[in-house]
């Protein structure tokens, strides 16, 4: 009987997990322009999106991803200041899109907030 309810909480942790990992967007930050570089750091978000995030010392270009291509695209502010503050730059990718790199408007990235709409 344990074997049979391990089972399913495995299948149901499977499809769960699944089901999640579909909706999942991120961004990468990129020390090069047209994101000609390894990415120096990667957020994953589901569905809503990343409250603001520090990226230190700064990054050149950001490039977005989302795992499943659905109707709602994924947008970011950048900023120029860390705590985004200060200039700010928006970015994103639309629908049916699954990657966009955008370089930087206004000067090294500090901090970035990204949203991931999601179809319900």
């Amino acid at each position: 009987m344990v074997s049979k309810i391990y089972s399913a909480v495995v299948a149901f942790s499977c499809l769960l997990s699944g089901a999640i990992a579909e909706d999942l967007a991120a961004v990468y930050g990129y020390t090069s322009y047209s994101c000609g570089n390894d990415a120096s750091f990667s957020y994953t978000f589901p569905c809503g999106g990343i409250g603001c995030s520090n990226l230190g010392s700064g990054v050149a270009a950001l490039g977005l991803h989302r795992a499943h291509v659905g109707d709602e695209g994924v947008t970011c502010s950048a900023y120029s200041e860390s705590n985004c503050e200060g200039k700010e730059q928006s970015m994103g990718i639309g629908k049916g899109k699954d990657w966009g790199c955008t370089n930087s408007q206004i000067g090294w990235i500090k901090s970035v907030q990204c949203y991931q709409g999601c179809n319900s």
